[in-house]
């Protein structure tokens, strides 16, 4: 009876067991692993909107992923570098100078760029800037003020620069905020000269945007040809698109603003750099999950961002014409300007160069007048250190002397003592062939005694081997007494047990 039960519980165990092996461990081994989504700020779009929506859809299929809070878009990459399971939200212009960094092996890669695009805007109170055209020809004199050096702001700012580097590349009084929003109001509130710039989907119900409006800023469209041209990995970077950044009221149409958008990318580690085995399997598997999931299940479906997104459009090829025309002019116009701006630049370090060198010839004169007059100084301290070396001589050959007549009255006092070792060495001889003749007399006394030790010692292990023996063998009679015992009629097992 108990033997049939525990042969049924073994099978249940087992018959449980394969079950669960068919029933795709998969999921369930990434579900163990609770991995991260990084996103922005804690009332951005990212961390607000879209992770609610990607936990969601992960959490359907068996992955157990939470939303964090970053700086943005480079924070994220650099978070999922460090754990290649995690996921990330960042902008493409900012992913593809990442990827630029990194194009021999690139250690993340991109799961979805359809989930919306995020524009590229800069403000200013200064109206003569109206256009890209002029913030580039006139960024080696403007002052920029940026979001924090780790946000994804900053880093299209440079991707920008590196594009452009006759232009927005020549800019060096570039700033640091702590926040977007104390970016913003440090421009507008310098007044002339002062540009901020931020990416972000466009959204004029957004505090920044009201800010701009409130600090009397307006927006200036970051757009123009080779922008637009930028690709990676033959796919374009930015689009042009009419864009939403106040709403009407009841005296005036709301504004709108062309500038160039750039997709929102979500991305994660290269599962081509893990190791074969369960986890790149799993990473596998995420990417797959949330390629396959439809696009309506990852952006929100209702709300601020939805009715922004009808109101955002793409430009016309027309209009688009027009625009890259008007912000060319604005750049060749002031090109002679810092052409002339370059040519005084030269003139005026040569003719500083020109106002120094008659000083600088005057200290060179005065150097050599002054190295003139030291040099009897210095011949005189040269005579009166020969001198003083020429009176130390005869004392310095008396010190040698006196060591050498030292060193020769102490060798007969050294021979006397290596003569009185030997002699002390042969009167003690005897007395050490004495001690080893005793010791060796002691051994031989002891010797028989220490034969009678060992057989006695052999005598009891012999002894209590044959005990333990006799021992075993009562314990054998007595077990197998005990199972005569209960074969027999009446006891559990027999024919009478019931």
């Amino acid at each position: 009876m108990r033997t049939a039960s525990l042969i049924a519980t073994g099978l249940l165990a087992a018959t449980l067991s394969f079950t669960a092996a068919l029933s795709g461990p998969r999921h369930l081994s990434a579900a163990s692993q609770a991995g991260k989504i990084h996103t922005g700020g804690e009332n951005g779009s990212y961390h607000s909107t879209f992770c609610p929506l990607l936990k969601k859809v992960l959490n359907n299929a068996y992955f157990s992923y939470s939303c964090e809070t970053s700086q943005g878009s480079q924070d994220n990459i650099e978070r999922v570098k460090q754990t290649p399971t995690d996921i990330g939200y960042a902008q493409l212009d900012v992913f593809a100078l990442d990827r630029a960094k990194n194009s021999v092996s690139a250690p993340l890669t991109a799961i979805r760029d359809d989930l919306g695009r995020e524009c590229l805007f800069m403000v200013s109170k200064d109206r003569s800037l109206m256009n890209f055209g002029q913030i580039s020809a006139r960024a080696h004199e403007l002052k920029f003020i940026l979001p924090p050096r780790a946000s994804g702001h900053t880093a299209t700012f440079e991707f920008l620069q590196k594009i452009d580097p006759e232009g927005l590349g020549l800019a060096t009084q570039v700033s640091y905020a702590k926040t977007t929003s104390e970016a913003i109001r440090k421009a507008l509130q310098a007044g002339k000269g002062t540009v901020a710039l931020f990416v972000q989907f466009p959204d004029p119900e957004n505090e920044r945007f009201k800010l701009v409006g409130s600090l009397g800023g307006h927006f200036i469209p970051v757009i123009d040809r080779n922008i637009l041209h930028q690709t990676v990995d033959g796919a374009k970077i930015y689009f042009a698109e009419e864009t939403l950044v106040e709403n009407p009221k009841l005296w005036k149409t709301g504004t709108k603003v062309v500038t160039s958008c750039t997709p929102l990318v979500l991305f994660t580690g290269n599962p081509d750099h893990m190791a074969p085995g369960r986890e790149r399997v799993d990473q596998q598997d995420l990417i797959s999950t949330v390629r396959a999931a439809p696009r309506t299940q990852l952006i929100p479906q209702k709300g601020t961002l939805k009715s922004l997104w009808l109101e955002t459009k793409a430009l016309s090829a027309r209009s688009l014409t027009k625009l890259l025309e008007a912000t060319d002019k604005a750049r060749d116009m002031a090109a002679p300007s810092l052409v002339v701006m370059k040519e005084k630049t030269k003139e005026y370090t040569r003719k500083a160069v020109e106002a120094v060198k008659p000083a600088w010839e005057a200290t060179k004169e005065k150097a050599k007048q002054w190295g003139e007059k030291a040099k009897p100084a210095a011949q005189a301290v040269k005579e009166e250190a020969s001198e003083l070396r020429q009176k130390a001589a005869p004392y310095l050959a008396g010190a040698k002397e006196k060591a050498k007549e030292l060193g020769q009255k102490a060798l007969p006092a050294l021979e006397a003592a290596k003569e009185k070792a030997k002699e002390l060495g042969q009167k003690a001889a005897p007395y050490v062939e004495k001690a080893k003749e005793k010791a060796s007399e002691y051994g031989e006394k002891a010797r028989p005694f220490w034969e009678r030790t060992k057989q006695r010692a052999k005598e009891m292990s012999e002894q209590a081997l044959k005990a333990a023996r006799e021992a075993a063998r009562k314990a054998k009679e007595a077990g197998q007494e005990m199972i005569a015992g209960d074969k027999k009629p009446g006891l559990e097992g027999g024919p009478n047990s019931q």
